[in-house]
This record gives C-alpha cells, sequence and structure tokens, in this order.
C-alpha cells in the first residue's frame, strides 16, 4: 500500500472533495455514524480507514472508553489526534494496512469500515475485521453503489481523480453472501441517497453466533 494514491491526498483536500455541494459523501457519512453511535452505545470501538476522522465528533467520551484508528495515512491520524486527542482518553491510532497487520490484540464491541472495502479484498477485510469484533458486536459498512456516473465524482483535485484507477465498486449481493459464508448476518440495511444519482449502502452486520443464541 506505499503507492497508493491515497498517500497524495491531503487531510484539506479529502474533506473538500468529500464535502462539495454536489459530492456531500462527508455529510452522508456524518450523519450515518453520527446515528449509530447513538443507537449502539459503544463502549469500544474499531474505525478501521479511518481517514481525516469524518464522524468522530460524535464519539461519546462519557460513553465510548477505548477508540481505535486505523489508516495508512500519517497525516489523517495527526488531524485525528489533533482534533479529538484531548477529549478521547482512550485514543490509539495504527497507521498501517488493516490486512497485512498483525491479528488485533483485543475485540470491539463496534467495528466501522466505511467507503474501506472499495480498496481492499472482500474476503480477506471481513476476516480481519470480524477477528476484531466481539461475539456480541455489530460491524458497520458503508459501500458506495453503483450508478449511471463515475464513481469518483468531477472536483478540482487531481489527487482524488487519481482514485478512479484503484477503485472497485463492490456488489452489495456478492457483498453479502461472502459476509454470510465468512460468518456473518445481516441484521439490517439501508439506503442513503447523494447527490449525483449516487447511493450509500450501510451495513449493520454481527457474528452468526450472536444469532444463534437468541
Amino acid at each position: 500500500m506505499n503507492d497508493s494514491p491515497w498517500l497524495d491526498i491531503s487531510p484539506e483536500e479529502y474533506e473538500a472533495h468529500m464535502s462539495a455541494p454536489h459530492v456531500r459523501q462527508w455529510q452522508a457519512l456524518d450523519r450515518i455514524l453520527a446515528e449509530a453511535f447513538a443507537e449502539l452505545q459503544p463502549q469500544t470501538l474499531l474505525i478501521a480507514g479511518c481517514g481525516p476522522g469524518t464522524g468522530w465528533r460524535h464519539i461519546d467520551p462519557a460513553v465510548t472508553h477505548e477508540v481505535t484508528g486505523i489508516d495508512i495515512h500519517a497525516g489523517y491520524l495527526e488531524r485525528i489526534r489533533r482534533d479529538h486527542g484531548q477529549r478521547l482518553s482512550g485514543l490509539e491510532l495504527i497507521c498501517g494496512d488493516i490486512l497485512a497487520m498483525e491479528p488485533p490484540r483485543k475485540t470491539y464491541g463496534v467495528v466501522v469500515a466505511a467507503l474501506l472495502f472499495e480498496y481492499i479484498d472482500t474476503r480477506r477485510g471481513l476476516r480481519r475485521l470480524q477477528e476484531s469484533l466481539h461475539d456480541e458486536g455489530t460491524l458497520l459498512i458503508v459501500l458506495q453503489a453503483a450508478g449511471t456516473k463515475p464513481s469518483v465524482s468531477e472536483t478540482p483535485y487531481d489527487s482524488i481523480r487519481r482514485l478512479a484507477d484503484v477503485m472497485q465498486i463492490v456488489s452489495p449481493e456478492k457483498f453479502l453472501a461472502i459476509a454470510i459464508e465468512e460468518g456473518l448476518v445481516c441484521r439490517r440495511r439501508c439506503v442513503v441517497p447523494l447527490p449525483g444519482e449516487k447511493t450509500f449502502l450501510v451495513f449493520y452486520l454481527s457474528k452468526a453466533v450472536r444469532e444463534e443464541r437468541r
């Protein structure tokens, strides 16, 4: 991942692109995570591919005592540390590739991967994230759905445009089929409309063992 085009995208360019009026993906992700954190009330939280901190302002330190963020971009992690390091006492930030890292040392009540599977192998990614998930926990996934418009919206940032060469839209049907094969169940899914005829697909997954205990 050392040659990933993500490493050339500054936090400022990322946020400007994602929040542009004809994109508004920053606003959508912020709302998705706000609703998820309010509902799930995670005591421990892992955000994989965390970027520069979209949605982190909704993490309540009175509820969430441990937060781990993983990303390949050290600059994104520094932005999170600057913005949230003082208020989130149990903060751990790890710079690295989620698929190349050592197995997790602990598990989390909620694991989030928003717009990550467009850049990693689905099966390997689900296996690694499931390793990090508590048996009673929730895996929150956000995918970008296929549409008639280009996958990467046009904005003035050349660094963002280079993502089109590596981004792969994930079929939700294939994603869920692999998730089931890997021992996960889908508790809920929803569609979040975006400008430009695009949509986000949101999945709340849990380990099958959780369902079997009911």
